[in-house]
């Protein structure tokens, strides 16, 4: 199994139609594990599995669901392109950010937040930052006209 997922990783960094393949690829696994897990019909040659794999009902749950989750997202997994276009595809970069923005901005000395106010002032400042705010507030106010007019 882990020559498999080093595979796959390699192959995600070099092209966005790779994970298509890879959860095409889980489908047909799935068959050999996971007896009626797909709905669909399955190609001869995986209609009867060489080895059944026993798993727990948990287990059988949780791989399912993993694997419908890269099936409705695979989309958006464009690993390849984000690596062309120097963005970060992991989750350090991220942490690392909600470290910075969130902990040393919003936990300086004497400051106290609860989760009511710190969300709302996050919401604030991410729309800021991705130059979303105007058109958010265009909308409220939009809405808010509309609002007025009907009373």
């Amino acid at each position: 199994m882990r020559v498999l997922r080093d595979s796959w990783r390699k192959y995600l960094d070099r092209s966005d139609t790779t994970m298509t393949r890879i959860v095409r690829r889980m489908d047909e696994l799935l068959l050999h594990i996971l007896p009626g897990a797909l709905d669909d019909d399955p190609p001869p040659r995986f209609r009867e599995p060489i080895a059944r794999h026993r798993l727990s009902a948990e287990t059988t749950r949780i791989v399912s669901r993993h694997v419908e989750y890269f099936r409705n997202h695979r989309h958006r997994m464009r690993c390849a392109t984000s690596l062309r276009r120097g963005y970060p595809i992991g989750s350090g970069p991220t942490e690392g950010a909600c470290k910075s923005v969130v902990t040393i901005r919003f936990k300086r000395s004497g400051q106290r937040w609860l989760e009511s106010g710190l969300a709302p002032c996050l919401l604030l400042r991410a729309l800021h930052l991705s130059e979303r705010l105007r058109p958010c507030f265009a909308k409220l106010q939009a809405a808010r006209f509309a609002t007025l007019a009907a009373a």
